[in-house]
């Protein structure tokens, strides 16, 4: 318990001093006054006086509350959170609540309305459970400045008339919250009897609302039903939970791509155990399923059967290296032993496919069979599944498109491109300069060097590849018709000039004749033979000569290998 002089003393510390401030100390003969007006005595003490003083000084929450001001609040805020659910004594919860209400109400001094609202729910159940060190000036005066920053209409807080803030828990899509005296056996008039509409916060289920001290009517409208009831309000800070209707959902979960068996989670991290009746009063929940995205769900406020698909988690997949700047499909697989086909395209670029196979231990956290969301729903879905994309490497190769000159590619018997056997229908290569040859079905041949140039443009020029083949040197056939005519034409020619070269022998000896006796011949028989071996040399010479001038015309005329005329 503290003194009112401990009382006077925290007041008087949790203010900025001045020197009148300080003059007013000195005068109340109070020296360790002053010393707190400045900011150094008793600082411990009149935070004492706060709902955490109950706890040890080695608790993390009496220890996070003395770190506690607007430049820290973030930070204690974060320890509060993470610490409420394991805290089952009121006094941790207290003060739990009241950390988490003080940094909010630090932070509705730029949030509005909506941290004030918070503000006032935690500072508000820290009432409920401490109401002896909530009474405190600096813990009652952040309540009563977070509700007067709520801005809510017609929602004066007068403890000196009797109105009081009180926690009312409602249900989700509660429409109205009323109330009124109870007038037990005194009749009420007209004005105090009915039933007062009051403005509700949207979206919250628990409200804290200024209500009259006590015998009270309330009544609440959802939905699903209506429900009155009497209750007594003794102080602030008191929690009314309604016994309203409840509304009922059904969840019916799918999961895609496995048997694994569903689960889902309430707003505070707590697992239901039936999810075919599930009271929407809950709020939203989380669905989750063993290397499953978990997702969250908003129940409808009439109940009924709400349908939840789970998909696997799935892993990103990143081009790099080579495949850098190509787009791959699908671009998110599963991750698992079972390899997955992917198809990698790139302008200018033949499509690539190639296998991916993931480990297990890329999924994110949340994946993990054993997840579960945080205290109060304290968990952000991420946007992907995994740690971080899988790389994907592969050579991406560029279309060639053959063409043969004087004929198809269907001509080509034999096309080798950088010693390896090719298809000219369907090439592709990766960047690069290589060397060709190429033979078709009638022996010509060709090679050469192609290069394959890096496309790193949107649009990228064909690459193309001329094939020109060329008859080798073919052996010359002895026995064509141009070389038969030629050679018999020089063999005519010959015989026609021995048979000159004879005649004139013959001549020669008619020439040298004495007389038949010396000579063995008649002169009348050696002309004879003279004249008919004229006659076979004139022949032979005017046959062979035409012949060999038609044989030496044909070879000239007739096409060498490789040639057409």
């Amino acid at each position: 318990m503290t003194t009112p002089a401990a009382n006077r003393l925290s007041d008087f510390a949790g203010s900025v001093a001045s020197p009148r401030e300080r003059g007013r100390a000195l005068r109340r003969g109070s020296a360790c006054g002053l010393v707190a007006a400045v900011g150094s005595c008793f600082i411990g003490w009149a935070h004492a006086a706060e709902p955490c003083a109950e706890l040890a000084p080695t608790d993390p929450l009496r220890i996070a509350h003395a770190r506690l001001n607007d430049r820290t609040a973030a930070d204690v805020g974060a320890t509060a959170m993470s610490l409420l659910p394991s805290r089952e004594d009121a006094a941790g919860r207290a003060c739990a609540h009241y950390l988490l209400g003080s940094v909010a109400f630090f932070e509705s001094v730029l949030g509005g309305p909506e941290r004030a609202r918070e503000a006032v729910r935690h500072l508000a159940t820290a009432q409920s459970l401490a109401p002896g060190p909530m009474a405190e000036r600096r813990p009652r005066k952040r309540l009563e400045n977070a509700w007067k920053r709520i801005g809510v209409a017609g929602s004066g807080w007068d403890p000196g008339r009797g109105t009081v803030p009180v926690r009312w828990t409602l249900p989700v899509g509660a429409s109205t919250l009323a109330w009124a005296p109870d007038c037990g056996d005194t009749p009420c008039d007209a004005a105090s009897s009915g039933f007062i509409e009051v403005p509700l916060y949207a979206g919250a289920t628990e409200r804290v609302l200024t209500t009259p001290l006590g015998g009270t009517r309330a009544r609440v409208t959802t939905p699903c039903g209506q429900t009155e009831v009497e209750v007594q309000i003794t102080g602030a800070g008191q929690a009314v939970a309604l016994p309203t209707p409840a509304c009922i959902a059904r969840l019916e979960v799918a999961v895609e791509g496995g048997d694994a068996a569903p689960r889902a989670y309430d707003a505070d991290g707590r697992p239901l155990a039936d999810l075919t009746r599930v009271d929407v009063a809950r709020g939203p929940l989380w669905v989750a399923a063993p290397e499953h995205r978990p997702r969250a769900v908003v129940l409808p406020a009439t109940g009924g059967t709400v349908s939840v698909r789970l998909d696997p988690c799935r892993i990103r997949l990143e081009p790099t290296g080579a495949a850098a700047g190509a787009r791959v499909e699908p671009s998110v697989v599963t991750p698992g032993d079972e390899p997955t086909v992917v198809r990698l395209l790139r302008a200018g670029y033949a499509v690539t496919e190639t296998e991916v196979s993931v480990p297990i231990d890329r999924r994110a956290t949340h994946c993990a069979p054993d997840w579960a969301p945080g205290p109060h729903g304290a968990f952000t879905l991420p946007d992907f599944d995994d740690l971080g994309p899988w790389p994907v490497e592969a050579a991406l190769a560029r279309p060639v498109r053959v063409t043969v000159r004087g004929g198809s590619t269907q001509s080509i018997s034999t096309f080798v491109v950088g010693g390896v056997v090719s298809s000219a229908e369907s090439l592709a290569l990766v960047p690069g300069e290589y060397a060709w040859s190429v033979a078709d079905v009638h022996g010509a041949v060709a090679d050469g060097a192609l290069l394959v140039p890096e496309c790193l443009e949107a649009t990228c020029p064909e690459v193309s590849l001329d094939l020109a083949p060329v008859a080798p040197p073919a052996d010359l056939d002895p026995y064509r018709g141009s070389t038969v005519l030629t050679g018999a034409g020089a063999v005519l020619t010959l015989g026609g000039l021995l048979a000159g070269w004879a005649a004139i022998r013959s001549q020669t000896r008619i020439d040298d004749y004495t007389n038949k006796r010396a000579e063995g011949e008649s002169v009348a028989s050696l002309e004879q033979t003279r004249d008919e071996r004229v006659r076979l040399a004139n022949a032979l010479v005017g046959l062979g000569g035409a012949a060999l001038v038609g044989g030496v015309t044909w070879l000239w005329l007739e096409p060498g290998p490789g040639e057409t005329r």
